[in-house]
């Protein structure tokens, strides 16, 4: 086989596994229950998870939706931070 033909075939593979990776996040995102039990929370550590992707897939969507609440409330602030900071200011600037 060619170096190309071998790269291609790669390709391929890093393509359809990504495509998998990104098919079960948007499953357990799907089937998000915050009543789930995640491995950096110990509440309801021995119950069983209601997503469908299982504990990874509630590891999964707590973490991504964790970190959307993270990026949300930084913008909010940095959004009224700006709006203090013009509001305060005497417009020569």
């Amino acid at each position: 086989m060619s170096g190309s033909t071998l790269s291609r075939r790669a390709s391929e593979i890093l393509g359809v596994a990504l495509f998998a990776v990104a098919t079960l996040w948007l499953i357990a995102l799907a089937t998000y229950s915050p009543a789930d039990p995640v491995w950096f929370f110990n509440t309801g550590a021995a119950a069983t998870p209601e997503n469908f992707a299982g504990r990874v897939g509630a590891f999964l969507s707590e973490l991504s939706f964790q970190l959307l609440a993270c990026c949300l409330q930084g913008r909010w602030a940095r959004g009224h931070a700006n709006g203090i900071r013009s509001f305060t200011s005497d417009g020569n600037a």
